[in-house]
């Protein structure tokens, strides 16, 4: 059966509660693995080019699963592969230039209120604004 949703915190649409629940996408049995990516986010207001990074949320500590690390591993190649590539935006064309695939995770439910970790490694609230705006993180 299609792993069930599980975090009573999140507000989860319609569509991911029947996705999840439909018998006939039943994981195991179709042999499909179903995973959301919680971030895309990209920097349009470049003239020359298209910056974007794919963010996973965790929360509580949580770690990814097997089928999510997988499904979210092959987007990553294929961002990599396409990095420094021209591309088609709704801006025009611009060269892709990928910033990678980055875990963040909570001690607890957001930035305020515990320690933040980036693809393991703690950082400060500061850093982590200046890393989702595509900026260097400082030394502390």
């Amino acid at each position: 059966m299609t792993r069930q949703l599980y975090d009573e915190g999140k507000e989860f649409t319609e569509f991911s509660k029947w996705i999840r629940k439909h018998p006939r996408l039943d994981s195991i049995k179709f042999g499909l693995s179903i995973n959301d990516l919680d971030y895309i986010i990209h920097k349009y207001n470049d003239h020359k080019y298209i910056k974007i990074q794919l963010i996973e949320e965790k929360r509580f500590d949580a770690k990814q699963k097997f089928s999510q690390r997988d499904s979210h591993n092959i987007m990553h190649q294929a961002f990599k592969i396409a990095n420094g590539s021209m591309i088609s935006t709704g801006r025009g064309d611009k060269i892709l230039k990928y910033f990678g695939y980055h875990i963040i995770t909570f001690e607890r439910s957001n930035p305020e209120d515990g320690k933040i970790y980036l693809n393991d490694k703690i950082i400060s609230k500061n850093n982590l604004i200046r890393f989702l705006k595509f900026k260097k993180i400082k030394e502390e």
